[in-house]
């Protein structure tokens, strides 16, 4: 989707470094290009020009800007992201290592108000919000690894309280400690659920595709078949008022659990942005449905199909399709088929889709990122732990994928928490009934409303598709 003038402006006036690489900003006054996400005075409108990239700048007679240094971000060298990825991935490795946001910033060499900003622009989080998630992320694995007990996991993790990690492992996992150890020899858990989760919302998803082959919804027995590296389960999740009680058929109950987290979304707080949007007079928004939270699909692979197969069509007949590639390349297991991964169906051909009603695009296009998947040169897994940033630039430089299906992955897929799907007519009308518009926004003009929804324009999105 070509971008406005108008909306670069408005992108530019906000440093938003999501658009880094779309476009470069000149300042004709000062004679300089510069990066989206700039840091440096902003120039009045009315003395930029926009350019495609660096290369067409310099033949203007601009020079770069010496903050932001477009031409080596251009070069794949972003030195503030670098530096913040670098301090991430440490903090994920070794979170006991930063007992407090204080101690990541000193370590970005930053201060904490920038490091907020920084983590807002490149993760879509807060800093304090990321490392409690690596903190926990680190328990989990030192809880299946070694056998420590719980208080000494939560001491080498970071937490200074072991009730606080206890109250932080059940809310981001569903299950104590001792119960997420005993996983690999189980084909049985319990998931709880947080106080007032709104069942019946979650109910109206799950059943959203009556004919599924791949998911059946019988009363609140939901059960979900997926492939995840080469394995097929199928969960059978019942679903009542304060609880999950799960059942695998198959051989991973790790998988199944992250499966059933990941529908659940127990990782999103919905409370923030509600009491944000009831400041801003929006309370119908999410009235009927407070507490909801954005169900990710079961496997990263699975929201890539979904994404390339909604492209321009809609749901019933996506859905349609979707059934017909999970029948050929899926596994039958416990009366329901798991859905493919890369692998299954990177060994078809065009042929074979174009038979399902596949277009020829859509064809290619499932294909190509398949192929791309299965011989390493894309690791979808990988994104779950990498800066929006990184997984946008990543994604967007991925045949197939444009500025809705690259934000629809990230919201509905990879959870990233302040995304919105340009283009998307489900956000444009629901804006125009929530602001009483005479007449459907523009991409432009969905940009400029959903501003302050930010950082939670994800669960806006959401709300505006389910309706209010």
């Amino acid at each position: 989707m070509a971008l406005s003038r108008d909306f670069m402006i408005e992108k530019m006036m906000v440093s938003d470094s999501s658009f880094n690489g779309r476009f470069i900003i000149g300042v004709l006054t000062t004679k300089i290009y510069c990066l989206p996400s700039c840091r440096a005075k902003r120039p009045k409108p009315e003395n930029v020009q926009f350019f495609k990239n660096s290369a067409e700048a310099k033949a203007a007679g601009l020079r770069p800007c010496k903050l932001c240094k477009p031409d080596l971000f251009e070069k794949g060298i972003d030195p503030e992201l670098d530096r913040l990825e670098e301090v991430a991935d440490k903090a994920r490795k070794d979170p006991g290592a930063f007992p407090s946001v204080d101690s990541l910033a000193d370590a970005v060499c930053v201060s904490v108000s920038t490091l907020h900003q920084q983590f807002r622009d490149h993760f879509q989080s807060s800093p304090g919000t990321f490392l409690n998630r690596a903190r926990i992320d680190a328990a989990c694995q030192a809880l299946l690894n070694t056998g420590d007990e719980a208080a000494q996991v939560a001491s080498g993790v970071g937490f200074d309280s072991t009730s606080g990690f206890y109250e932080s492992f059940r809310k981001m996992t569903g299950m104590t400690p001792v119960a997420y150890r005993e996983l690999p020899r189980k084909n049985a858990f319990r998931i709880a659920l947080p106080p007032e989760y709104p069942i019946g919302e979650l109910l109206k998803v799950l059943a959203r595709d009556p004919e599924s082959v791949s998911d059946s919804l019988v009363d609140n027995l939901c059960s979900v078949g997926f492939t995840f590296q080469g394995r097929a389960n199928v969960l059978k999740m019942r679903i009542e008022t304060d609880a999950v009680h799960c059942e695998v058929d198959g051989d991973d109950t790790l998988a199944s659990h992250k499966v059933a987290v990941r529908i659940l979304n127990l990782r999103q707080d919905p409370i923030t942005f509600e009491r944000q949007a009831s400041d801003m007079g929006f309370t119908r928004l999410f009235e009927c449905r407070h507490g909801m939270r954005i169900p990710q699909t079961a496997t990263v692979f699975d929201g890539v199909i979904w994404v390339i197969l909604g492209q321009q069509v809609n749901f019933r007949f996506a859905a349609t399709m979707r059934r017909r590639l999970t029948e050929l390349a899926g596994t039958p297991k416990a009366g329901l088929f798991c859905t493919p991964d890369a692998e299954q169906v990177a060994v078809l051909d065009h042929n074979d889709l174009l038979k399902l009603q596949f277009s020829r695009q859509k064809a290619d296009y499932l294909l190509s990122i398949s192929r791309q998947i299965a011989e390493g040169k894309l690791d979808l897994e990988g994104l779950l732990t990498q800066s929006a940033t990184r997984v946008s630039k990543t994604l967007h430089n991925v045949r197939g994928l444009g500025v809705w299906s690259v934000n629809y992955l990230m919201m509905r897929t990879l959870g990233f928490a302040d995304c919105v799907p340009l283009g998307d007519t489900g956000i444009s009308s629901g804006l125009q009934k929530l602001f009483a518009l005479d007449h459907r926004p523009n991409p432009d003009e969905v940009a400029a409303l959903m501003k302050p929804f930010a950082p939670y324009r994800s669960l806006a999105c959401y709300h505006l598709w389910r309706g209010f």
